[in-house]
């Protein structure tokens, strides 16, 4: 489990790497818009559907981060989809008001309040003078930008058309809802019946005989940008308070413009009048409203994750070969066993990146800044070149190090003659051989410089007719004959000359088969040759003269032969000279090895086909004949030239059902060593339904 959450913090902080300026504008606008909406439903009831998503969503996208659990993986994805379709229709009534409050706040909304000033105004004059000639009390309420929903469901909603005799009946004192407040929203009584906060502050000594409605009706303009209109049930007055300020003793004129004001907003000096004096902030709502913002950015920054995680997913991989360098060795200091050429990779990239990295996608390099001579465990360290990946480790992510003063000496170069025993009797060497350069320098660590003993050029004479001049690698070599590995002296190569001279009483020369006869009928001398192949002729040069290259043997006879013929056969040897074979021994004899194969041929036969498996059945095959193309030794061919019934083809029919046609091979039978091909591969063979 520890290196579970281990491999997700990496994959975190990778994931928090790869963030562009465009990401983190994409991640404001979506924590903006987060905030809108919890800023939309912090004062209703969706809240509580709200934060139950979000705990689901949390829940889903920890648990498939942690476990891989592909099965259930598959149906959250399937279950946030329902969400994400599921919500919007949930909140349709809280998404409308969003909807409608920003509508109202747009410049497109002159013409809606215009409509709403003409028909809410005269309704509300009228209602308000008819309640306060009547000395009935009323507090009515005009929402404005502040929604006004935890009012609301404080009383019964109405949800009917504004008109002046609906407001005048819910005041009427014989009816259950003319106790309390009615809120009007736009051009509809939304509610009535509904309880207003009362006002904390003291009021002044003028004002100490207002009751309960009108301390309701200041309360709930300290608390938004609400209108409450105020009709006196002792006095009949009409009173209005905004915005914490209260005005009373208004006639029809000015309840009328402060209405009018309300709706259109254009006349400025009143809407100073109104402006409500700032007010400290209370610790609870700022709390409230941080909380809120620090809500927002994490779940957008949750989304961001989420979204980036499925578009681009991180992927781990390993790479071998990456070259290992060795950085900051000081000039008279060098490493004593060279290190490993190359480590490998383990890192993390997206898989949008993964198709461009290679080996030389990274660099490893180990440094021994400021180490002496000795032994020394430094760390790799490996850098990518290329953007969007993190090295997670290197195998090996340590080397071992030995670091040596560095040694000059200058060795001569010894010339190793190889494979003397392969040099033809026929030919010898000439004095020492000769190396050029005759010395080479070695520049290394001290103790391995100090191991070195002799410096060896070795060159082959095998076979060699005469000087031989060969450029050879330079080998050093310690006491024990070992290679010294680690060090390349200076020159690498040597130049080695070996003088070779033919013998003046000695010849090369090819060994050539004699044979007598002639192979059987149907048969021919294939391959003929003799081992060994040359030998070494020994003697006086007047001798030697009479021979031009090669030696022959005696005759063999071949007459009878039918395959490989082996036979010791003597050479003609004059007198006087003695041939030897590539080791100096003298021989007498060489084996003559004569191949006698069977000539072949082609033959082509028309022949019948043959029905088996067919008894009691009628059958018919066409074609009836084929061409078959034999191939094979002569002399079988003859024989089968002379009698075809060695040759058959035949078609199996035991499976055929009556009525039925079949496209079938036939299949040929020939003798032994002959290879048969049908000319025509298919024929139809028909069972006829017997009556």
């Amino acid at each position: 489990m520890t290196e579970l959450f281990q491999a997700l913090g990496e994959e975190l902080q990778f994931r928090w790497t790869l963030i562009t300026t465009l990401d983190v504008i994409d991640m404001l606008f979506v924590a903006a818009m987060l905030y809108l909406l919890f800023s939309l439903l912090r004062r209703s009831q969706a809240v509580f559907l709200v934060r139950g998503v979000l705990v689901l969503l949390v829940i889903f996208f920890t648990t498939t981060i942690l476990v891989p659990l592909p099965t259930f993986t598959y149906l959250t994805a399937i279950a946030i989809v329902a969400i994400m379709i599921a919500v919007p229709i949930t909140l349709q009534p809280e998404l409308r008001q969003w909807l409608e409050k920003i509508g109202r706040t747009t410049f497109l909304s002159g013409s809606r309040k215009q409509e709403l000033a003409e028909h809410v105004i005269p309704n509300l004059l009228r209602a308000s003078e008819n309640l306060s000639a009547t000395y009935t009390g009323a507090l009515i309420v005009l929402e404005g930008s502040v929604p006004l929903d935890d009012v609301i469901t404080t009383g019964i909603t109405i949800n009917a058309r504004l008109s002046a005799e609906l407001l005048q009946t819910i005041f009427f004192d014989k009816t259950a809802l003319h106790d309390g407040a009615v809120v009007i929203r736009d051009d509809t009584i939304v509610a009535a019946g509904c309880i207003l906060p009362l006002t904390a502050r003291e009021l002044l000594s003028s004002n100490r005989r207002f009751g309960t409605r009108h301390r309701a009706a200041i309360g709930l303009s300290e608390t938004g940008d609400a209108l409450t209109i105020v009709v006196s049930e002792e006095t009949g007055a009409l009173s209005v308070a905004y915005n914490g300020k209260f005005r009373t003793g208004l006639d029809s004129v000015a309840l009328r413009q402060t209405i009018f004001n309300f709706y259109s907003q254009t006349d400025q000096a009143e809407r100073r009048q109104w402006l409500p004096a700032w007010r400290r902030p209370s610790v609870r709502s700022v709390a409230s409203t941080l909380g809120y913002i620090l809500a927002s950015i994490f779940l957008a920054v949750v989304l961001w994750l989420i979204v980036s995680t499925s578009s681009n997913p991180i992927a781990r991989e390993v790479i071998t070969d990456v070259p290992l360098t060795i950085t900051d060795m000081q000039d008279d200091r060098v490493l004593a066993v060279p290190p490993p050429s190359v480590v490998t990779v383990s890192y993390m990239t997206t898989e949008e990146q993964l198709p461009n990295l290679s080996a030389e996608s990274f660099s490893a390099s180990a440094s021994v800044s400021g180490l002496g001579q000795g032994k020394y465990r430094v760390p790799v360290v490996v850098v990518p070149d290329a953007e969007q990946v993190h090295v997670l480790g290197a195998t090996p992510s340590e080397i071992d190090v030995t670091i040596s003063a560095v040694m000059t000496a200058t060795i001569p170069v010894e010339a190793e003659v190889t494979d003397t025993s392969q040099l033809s009797a026929a030919y010898m060497v000439i004095g020492l051989p000769s190396v050029i350069p005759s010395t080479v320098t070695v520049v290394g660590p001290q103790t391995t410089v100090e191991r070195i003993a002799r410096a060896v050029a070795s060159v082959s004479i095998a076979n060699a007719a005469s000087t031989v001049r060969s450029i050879v690698p330079v080998r050093l070599l310690d006491q024990e004959g070992n290679q010294v590995t680690g060090i390349t002296p200076v020159p690498a190569n040597a130049e080695i000359t070996v003088s070779i001279v033919q013998r003046f009483d000695a010849k090369d020369v090819g060994v050539r088969a004699v044979t007598t006869g002639t192979p059987p009928e149907g048969y021919w001398l294939s391959s003929l040759r003799t081992e060994p192949a040359t030998v070494t002729l020994q003697g006086r040069p007047t001798a030697l003269a009479n021979y031009e290259g090669f030696i022959d043997t005696l005759p063999v006879d071949i007459s009878e032969a039918e395959s490989e013929l082996r036979v010791q056969t003597p050479l003609d040897l004059a007198e006087g000279v003695e041939a030897l074979d590539a080791s100096g021994a003298p021989i007498t004899t060489v084996t003559v090895i004569a191949t006698v194969s069977e000539r072949r041929g082609d033959i082509v036969l028309t022949l019948p086909i043959a029905i088996v498996g067919g008894d009691g059945m009628t059958v018919t095959v066409q074609p009836q004949s084929v061409d078959v193309l034999l191939s094979g030794p002569t002399p079988t061919l003859e024989r089968i030239q002379a009698d075809p019934s060695l040759v058959t083809v035949t078609v199996d029919v035991s499976t055929l059902v009556p009525g039925e046609s079949r496209e079938v091979t036939p299949r040929v039978v020939v003798p032994n060593d002959i290879i048969a091909q049908l000319v025509t591969r298919n024929v139809i063979v028909t069972r006829t339904v017997e009556p």
